[in-house]
């Protein structure tokens, strides 16, 4: 994606996190690839975003794999 793409979905997506449950974790998630994917995350906000997701839904498995892969590569 272009940078203004990037740009653009984050900032769509940093709004549906205000929603109810189940969009606003599908958000987090999305969020957490799109701030990663323009190299736009602190340390730790990748992971962060994630255990909201998780904590938001935690029935749903791919959140739970990208926490797996934000927390090995945070080393923790």
């Amino acid at each position: 994606m272009t940078p203004s793409a990037l740009q653009l979905s984050a900032k769509l997506l940093k709004a549906l996190r205000l929603r109810e449950s189940p969009i606003a974790a599908a958000a987090c998630l999305l969020l957490a690839e799109v701030l990663d994917e323009g190299g736009n995350a602190w340390p730790g906000e990748r992971a962060r975003l994630l255990e909201e997701s998780v904590r938001l839904e935690p029935g749903w498995v791919n959140n739970h794999e990208s926490l797996a892969w934000a927390y090995l590569d945070a080393g923790r």
